[in-house]
């Protein structure tokens, strides 16, 4: 067991943010794939260490890295099992945890083969299973598991068929002693289910009561599927959002919570926006399974850079028992070549109540994963390109000022201006008066710097909304009203 622990400060534009601070530079090549929050506590990560180029073969095997609550960690490379790697892994009841992977061709760098594995809390291995790919298929894209709400684990792989130039869903379920209990390879697909072939997938979501599984897939050309099955792997429909350029969702897409026994919400990406074509833009998203409607939220909004979503797959987006959800993203600007991890938060009705970007040290750090805490804060992994050091953080409550919001009426002769009072201190209010009506609004804030600070949907009846800035800090922000369609108002404001 080793131990590093240090306490950083960050900055986002002038906030002063406290965070808890794990580094660790790995001796080798580690890969992390994706990553948990144990039951009691520990931060797990893993995928594959990489060996050197040996006999004409490359050397690989699954590990698991362990961080505890105090820093202390231990790093687990299993070179006797199968060669490969850990995909993903699901905490059991028992203590225990199960481990979906993939083993390796060494030769031709294939995945031919779904590993399963069973650990306990040490992360000692109790027992591991091989399953050979079907004669229809010649490799493996990505497998990923999650619990049941039966308590069994379902397991998915994304497999491709050479014949037939395209991807299918492949089922197993096993109880938490790792036993197989049913499985299905999707060779054959007709009808909507056809379409499958043209997505890869992103992450499985089970049901918490109906039984049905939703996969969420990204169209190869861009887009975002939605496939359901039921508990016994059987077909059950199919949503494409991919007709409409403009409101198509794309890669990386994520979700971490459903809304009703069809609606799912999401964190992605929106191509093409009316505002910035060809730029990219964060969007919370409430899909309906079938794709018969969605709605969006569109985050940021900076001139000049794209923000994307660009994590491990299924932990872009982190949902905390306040319902309240983190998620985690990639912003760059095309010129200036600056990386920076953001972290966002939102609720359910898709309303931002704050946006952080991570400065200084952490430039050119990409992000990974994100998990919530118990107590409202959040744990977030990033990297440098290449893997080689790992950066954890974990973040309180209060280190992203969530602003307040109210919508009030006031008499008319009390509205002096558009903001008042300017400069302000502890409130600022916005004449709303004017505002059309039968269209949801929203207010954006940005920095001196063009960081978006604040981003909230005006809801309530009245005149004058009402903004909580005394977490601000001083200096001259930039603020805009507008729906839809069009910009109501904007002006600039000081907070002393």
């Amino acid at each position: 067991m080793k131990r590093f622990v240090a306490i950083a400060l960050l900055l986002f534009g002038s906030f002063s943010l406290f965070a808890q601070q794990w580094e660790f530079d790995y001796m080798g090549s580690l890969n992390v794939v994706s990553g948990l929050i144990a039951p009691n506590g520990n931060m797990v990560s893993y995928g594959w260490q990489l060996d050197e180029y040996q006999s004409n073969r490359y050397c690989c095997a699954p590990f698991v890295f362990q961080v505890s609550e105090d820093g202390t960690y231990s790093q687990h490379c299993y070179w006797d099992l199968y060669p490969g790697m850990f995909y993903d892994m699901v905490p059991l009841d028992d203590g225990n945890f199960f481990a979906a992977g993939l083993t390796c061709d060494t030769v031709n760098l294939l995945y031919d083969a779904f590993l399963t594995a069973l650990f306990d809390s040490e992360m000692n291995l109790i027992a591991a299973n091989r399953f050979d790919l079907n004669p229809f298929f010649n490799k493996i894209n990505s497998v990923t598991a999650e619990k049941d709400s039966d308590g069994t684990i379902v397991m998915l792989g994304d497999c491709y068929s050479p014949s037939k130039t395209e991807y299918r869903p492949c089922f197993f379920r096993f109880n938490q002693n790792g036993e197989l209990l049913d499985y299905r390879w999707v060779t054959t697909t007709t009808g909507p289910e056809r379409y499958f072939g043209s997505y890869q997938t992103r992450q499985l979501k089970c049901h918490p009561s109906n039984g049905n599984l939703a996969i969420l897939c990204n169209w190869r050309a861009g887009g975002l599927g939605i496939f359901v099955y039921d508990h016994d792997f059987n077909y059950v429909s199919a949503g494409r959002y991919e007709d409409n350029f403009d409101i198509m969702y794309d890669n990386e897409t994520s979700s971490d919570l459903w809304l009703s026994d069809e609606e799912l919400l999401a964190w992605t990406e929106r191509r093409g926006s009316q505002d910035n074509v060809g730029q990219i833009h964060l969007a919370i998203a409430q899909l309906n399974v079938d794709a018969t409607s969605s709605r969006f939220e569109i985050v940021c909004h900076r001139q000049d850079t794209t923000e994307q979503t660009y994590n491990a797959p299924g932990l872009g987006m982190a949902y905390s028992n306040d319902s309240t959800i983190y998620g985690i993203y990639l912003s760059y600007r095309y010129l200036g070549g600056e990386v920076q991890t953001g972290i966002c938060l939102f609720n359910r009705d898709m309303e931002v109540l704050s946006c952080l970007l991570l400065d200084g040290e952490y430039y050119d750090y990409h992000p990974y994963m994100i998990f919530h805490q118990e107590d409202g804060g959040c744990i977030v992994f990033i990297s440098q390109p290449g893997h080689s050091h790992l950066k954890i953080l974990k973040f309180s409550r209060e280190d992203f000022n969530p602003i307040p919001c109210s919508v009030k009426d006031v008499p008319k002769e009390a509205i002096n201006v558009s903001a008042f009072p300017n400069p302000a201190n502890d409130e600022i209010h916005f004449d709303i008066s004017e505002l059309p009506a039968g269209k949801e609004h929203r207010i954006s804030i940005s920095d001196a710097m063009g960081r978006t600070v604040m981003s909230r949907i005006i809801r309530g009846e009245g005149n004058v909304l009402t903004l909580g800035v005394s977490s601000l800090p001083s200096g001259i922000y930039t603020y805009r009203i507008y729906n839809a369609e069009n910009e109501i108002v904007s002006g600039k404001f000081v907070k002393e």
